[in-house]
């Protein structure tokens, strides 16, 4: 009877500790995505800023193209030769700074009204498929592998895709199984997508990689374990990080996630 209430106060903790780090997780993946966002509003504001630079620039050739030619003028006819000369110049050199004032007020407000058509079709779209019906197309979620030159933190990572054209709202979730190596959770229907986006910018695509591969374990204190323990250290190791993944999403994600991650991992332990 004893063993009976102390193995149902272990589940009672360990179930109360789950939905704590649920919660944890829960959390930091709204800060996050919370930065993702700032991320994604300094981008577009760098990028307006710099357009507003050029404009600015071209009205100052311009202008100083206007003075050139007006002080040529003036070297040609010489000093005025009566009052009566004096006024048209004075007039063009008053009313000058209004025009140079209205140059840069809307060279200002043409910046501030510009929007960037590619990143406006890309909201649309994400707007629309909430609109689709989830059995139009493939099913399901797969990982893309791509190689990585060094250590590098997630929201870098998504920093990157967004600047490499990205939806990354279609990221579902990025990890580092190995060294060299990033995985990046898509669904299965914007793999091709992805992928086509990737080549452009030269990357390197790993097809093959498999994810339970002793190999993947870089630390070297595991160097001397015998492959047994290491082949059992990368499963642990996996089906932790595919649990960590499922307890993020919602319910109605999470079966087909879970059909993707026991492929990964092997048969994910019932809870």
């Amino acid at each position: 009877m004893l063993n009976n209430n102390q193995q149902s106060m272990d589940l009672n903790q360990l179930i109360q500790t789950v939905q704590e780090q649920q919660q944890q997780l829960i959390s930091l993946t709204e800060r996050i995505q919370q930065h993702d966002n700032l991320l994604a509003r300094l981008d577009l504001l760098e990028k307006e800023n710099g357009e507003l630079k050029n404009q600015l620039q071209a009205k100052d050739l311009a202008i100083e193209k206007l003075q050139g030619q007006l002080s040529s003028r003036r070297t040609n006819q010489g000093a005025p030769a009566s009052s009566q000369v004096t006024p048209p110049q004075e007039l063009v050199t008053t009313h000058q700074p209004d025009a140079t004032q209205g140059s840069y007020a809307s060279a200002a407000r043409k910046g501030a009204q510009h929007r960037d058509p590619a990143r406006t079709t890309k909201r649309r779209l994400a707007a629309g498929r909430m609109f689709q019906t989830t059995t139009k197309g493939q099913q399901g979620y797969q990982y893309v592998y791509l190689g990585r030159s060094g250590k590098i933190l997630r929201s870098e990572v998504r920093y990157q895709l967004r600047r490499a054209g990205i939806d990354t709202g279609r990221v579902l979730d990025i990890c580092f199984p190995a060294t060299g190596v990033i995985g990046i959770l898509l669904h299965i229907q914007y793999v091709e997508e992805f992928l086509a986006c990737m080549r452009k910018c030269e990357a390197d695509h790993i097809e093959n990689f498999q994810p339970l591969d002793p190999n993947n374990i870089a630390d070297p204190k595991y160097a001397d374990l015998a492959i047994e323990e290491r082949e059992q250290l990368i499963y642990e190791f996996t089906n932790t990080r595919a649990l960590q993944t499922l307890s993020s999403f919602v319910h109605s994600t999470l079966v087909a996630l879970a059909n993707t991650l026991s492929l990964l991992a092997g048969s994910l332990k019932k809870s």
